[in-house]
């Protein structure tokens, strides 16, 4: 963090999206959503769990064409996910 402010870089933490099919299994998930949540507030860090229902819905993911496996995009689902990306961290002007 110490370098991003001496060159005026905002840092930013973010949980990138995974298959919906990988979530419903993933027994440990709140538990990383809460460490993850804990470490960006302590650095004073924004944090976005594009896991979350409100911003895995707006992606509009179709689990059929989007993914390659549980944990990555095809090219498609990765271009749906830039364009969300980008709305939610604009580039500064």
């Amino acid at each position: 963090k110490y370098i991003c402010s001496k060159y005026k870089v905002r840092l930013h933490l973010f949980m990138a999206p995974v298959n919906k099919a990988y979530l419903k299994r993933a027994s440990n998930r709140d538990e990383m959503d809460l460490l993850l949540t804990r470490f960006a507030h302590s650095r004073d860090l924004p944090f976005v769990n594009f896991n979350d229902s409100v911003h895995y819905h707006k992606m509009h993911f179709d689990p059929e064409k989007d993914w390659y496996d549980h944990t990555h995009l095809t090219q498609t689902g990765a271009e749906k996910f830039d364009r969300y990306f980008m709305r939610v961290f604009p580039m500064p002007h």
